[in-house]
């Protein structure tokens, strides 16, 4: 078996990058996780961007903030781990100085598609419901954790084009001209 030096993460990351979509998903500014635990707003961009290490006094402190239970947040990190171990990652305990779930994380939240889901968060299912697997196939899983691990949805999340905005009714006015020839839908000038 060849072992991917690439697929190496640690459990504090995958609290880490749940904690953070929990706080997208009900619309946290940064400064206010920080102000959980009593520190600048840096502080928590920091343990999101993966160079400071979210310990067990953050994530409580943080997760009291939020009024949600840290062992929910906890057993939904155990999932992950499973998740991540059954697609061939290694989760460990202490910090490898590279960690690639961080790396992938911060690139889907920087990816087009990661930026659309973070501007729709009503639309997407909760983080703190359990993936599981069921004849081989898992269910239940987040976009973050999909891009890390599916070549084919991450180069999807990555392409401007499928998530460019549709153009408004305005937009459409102007693409299809406002003259007297023309009725604005499609630009059919024998009208409706």
């Amino acid at each position: 078996m060849i072992i991917d030096e690439t697929k190496i993460t640690t459990y504090n990351s995958i609290c880490a990058v749940l904690l953070r979509e929990i706080r997208v998903q009900r619309g946290f500014h940064r400064a206010q996780f920080a102000d959980f635990f009593g520190k600048p707003a840096s502080a928590w961009e920091a343990i999101e961007a993966g160079k400071s290490r979210l310990d067990l006094d953050v994530l409580l402190r943080v997760c009291r903030g939020l009024m949600q239970p840290p062992g929910l947040v906890l057993t939904v990190a155990d999932a992950y781990e499973r998740f991540l171990r059954y697609f061939g990652w290694s989760v460990v305990l202490t910090d490898t100085g590279a960690d690639g779930l961080m790396k992938l994380a911060n690139e889907y939240w920087k990816s087009p598609g990661g930026r659309f889901a973070d501007n729709a968060p009503m639309f997407s299912s909760s983080i703190l419901v359990e993936p599981y697997q069921q004849n081989n196939v898992w269910y239940n899983f987040a976009p973050v954790f999909r891009y890390v691990d599916d070549p084919q949805f991450r180069t999807e999340q990555n392409d401007e084009e499928r998530f460019k905005p549709l153009p408004s009714a305005a937009d459409r006015v102007m693409q299809n001209g406002v003259s007297g020839r023309t009725n604005g839908v499609n630009g059919d000038p024998e009208g409706i």
